[in-house]
Parts: structure tokens; sequence; C-alpha cells
């Protein structure tokens, strides 16, 4: 059969002005009918399966899974050349395998945050022609997602990676923070030629977040993969 999901939420919103709106919202969900191991009882379960291959042959459908949290959002429209929007989310993410046992999920971040604000400034704007240039960041700020420690001894026997899954993702890596910046100058002229030029700076204050860890059969440790820091882009877009 399929996946059920119970939601209820409650949200409020206020617009102050014209250009300023705050939201805030409550919500949980109960997923049911989610996919398990029918081997026997463990922490699998296919709501934190993001890629292949499965850990797990055989189905049955008695797993289960909860999400709560609290969502607020800070919005100011595009006016007097400036705008800004601040999202954060506090929440709670957990499943059931097969042993029945209550296991924070995969996706267990804790908390999300966003900051995302630009500024943009008008050379000129004749009735069918304008030019502007301008700048806009965003700065995120997450938990670490979960993870499954690495059994080191099957790893070793093995010679590549073994997560031990027998109680769920227990680990929990380290804060995720990305700071990105875009520089831009943009021309318009009617509706017959648009184009952007754009330079792209992510991850612009290099910081190395940690992807995940794996055993290195060369070493013979458990080592950290990190993400990649400083990632330049240059665009230019033209719109006919």
């Amino acid at each position: 059969g399929l996946t059920e999901a119970w939601q209820l939420s409650l949200r409020h919103t206020w617009n102050g002005a014209d250009v300023w709106s705050l939201r805030t919202g409550l919500y949980w969900q109960r997923i049911d009918k989610a996919a398990v191991s029918a081997a026997g009882p463990d922490g699998f379960s296919m709501l934190n399966v993001s890629e292949g291959p499965l850990a797990a042959p055989r189905f049955v459908y008695t797993g289960q899974g909860e999400n709560k949290g609290l969502e607020f959002a800070a919005e100011r429209y595009l006016s007097g050349g400036w705008f800004l929007l601040a999202t954060a989310s506090v929440f709670d993410s957990r499943y059931r395998g097969s042993d029945g046992i209550w296991r924070a999920s995969r996706w267990d971040l804790g908390h999300i945050a966003n900051l995302t604000a630009g500024r943009e400034w008008q050379r000129d704007q004749w009735p069918a022609r304008s030019r502007a240039f301008g700048f806009n960041g965003r700065l995120t700020w997450a938990g670490g997602q979960r993870a499954a420690p690495v059994d080191t001894a099957a790893s070793a026997a093995a010679r590549s990676t073994i997560y031990d899954l027998s109680n769920g993702f227990s680990e929990q890596l380290p804060d995720f923070i990305r700071l990105d910046l875009r520089v831009y100058w943009r021309r318009n002229i009617g509706k017959l030629r648009n184009s952007t030029f754009a330079m792209d700076f992510q991850n612009i204050s290099i910081r190395k977040n940690v992807a995940y860890r794996y055993y290195d059969a060369y070493t013979g440790r458990v080592e950290t993969k990190e993400q990649l820091g400083l990632v330049p882009n240059i665009s230019w877009r033209v719109e006919f």
C-alpha cells in the first residue's frame, strides 16, 4: 500500500506597512506504513534513504516517522533599492524501524536559519531602457546532518566503508555554515534584449564544512571528507 501521512499546522501572517511581512508557524507530521526491514528487528527505514544501494532486500510496511517544529520568517520586499529575508526553523525529526524503537532520523538537524539581503542601484531609467548594478548575499546556518558511525573492524576486513546501522543515525556532524555573495550588473532594453553579468562567490568565508566520514584502507583510520571551499563562478546571461 501507499505510505500515509497526517499533517497539522497553525500559521499566522502579519503584513506591516507596504514592505514588511512576518510569518510564524507550528507544524506536526506523522508518517505511517513506511518501508522497514523484513529480515528482523533493526533500525533500518526507507525514510532515511537518499541514495542506493539499499541495506535491506525485503521490506514490510510497518514503519513510522514524526516531524514537528516551529518556523519563523521576516521579509522586507524590494523597496528603496534593498530587500531582506530572514527565516529560521527549529524542529525534531524521528522514525521507528522494525524493532519499534524511536530514534533521531537522518534529517534531524535540529535547526536551520537563512539570512538573505541585497542592495541595488539604478544608474539610469528611461522609458525603454534601464541599467542597474548591485549585490546580494546569503548566510546559512544549519545543524549537522545525522550519520551512522563507521564500523572500523568490519571496514578493515572489507577494506571499504561499512556503517553500523544497528542504532540508527546516532552521530551528528558539526554545524553547517556558509556565506555566499553575488555582484551583478544588469541592462534592460525594453522587451528586445536583457543581459545580466554576475560574479558569484560560494562559501566566500572558505569554511570547510564536514561532508561525511569514511574508512580509509590506506591509512587504516576513519577519515573526514570536507566539502569544497571557495567556489567562484562568472556568468553572463542574455535574453532576447
